[in-house]
């Protein structure tokens, strides 16, 4: 029923575009701090072809971000690509990089690079975000090796500093946790993790004018900073 009347609202803003207006957006947890979103660009460019929309943002778990935009309740999404929804569209803008960490409370804390192996990291009971487990499936299959879920990067994080897992973490994110000595990074130089971050779309707003061109402001901005 609220897609309906999402669907009808579009058509009537389609028709009259001098019309207030709301764009409904959704953004992954974790994305808007991460210095190469430009998302406050995009806004700004979008607002200057279209001052009378008003934006609804509101940042959410990327599986609650994707079911939302596949059910047209949220017009445009950016997070990460979820294979368990074919019916979305994905524009990508930036990759998000992070490296597999644990904190100064865990064993592999204080073993040295040189000693340190994929074999002591795979044994080591890991953390994973829930909702991101179809991108290291190999780590939720194991007793041993499964540990704790924490639903969003802070949960996680939480989790990861307790000592109980180690897990990946993004490199934002790590920055000044690293400098005040809280985490360390297990094999940088082997072990990494690379997500592309897109803006989405469902099949019920493809046509939607005003969601098209905040997509299209996304693309450019993040394309002119490469």
């Amino acid at each position: 029923l609220f897609a309906s009347v999402e669907t009808f609202k579009q058509k009537a803003s389609n028709i009259n575009q001098s019309t207030a207006y709301e764009l409904s957006v959704g953004i992954q947890d974790g994305i808007v701090e991460n210095p190469s979103a430009r998302i406050h660009d995009a806004i700004r460019r979008f607002s200057e072809y279209y001052p009378n929309v008003r934006f609804r943002m509101e940042v959410m778990l990327g599986f609650q971000l994707t079911g939302r935009v596949a059910d047209g309740i949220v017009h445009v999404g950016i997070g990460l690509v979820n294979d368990q929804f074919p019916q979305l569209t994905y524009e990508h803008l930036f990759d998000e990089q992070g490296y597999m960490f644990c904190s100064d409370k865990h064993p592999l804390f204080a073993v040295p690079d040189d000693e340190l192996t994929i074999d002591d990291i795979e044994s080591a009971a890991y953390c994973n975000r829930g909702h991101l487990e179809y991108y290291h499936p190999e780590r939720t299959r194991h007793g041993i090796t499964c540990g704790d879920i924490g639903l969003g990067i802070q949960s996680q994080l939480a989790l990861i500093l307790s000592g109980r897992n180690i897990g990946y973490v993004l490199d934002h994110t790590a920055e000044p946790l690293i400098a005040a000595g809280a985490l360390r990074a297990l094999r940088p130089d082997l072990v990494r993790i690379v997500n592309p971050v897109t803006a989405m779309m469902g099949p019920g707003v493809v046509d939607f004018k005003l969601a098209r061109r905040f997509v299209d402001c996304l693309i450019d901005v993040h394309m002119e900073l490469g």
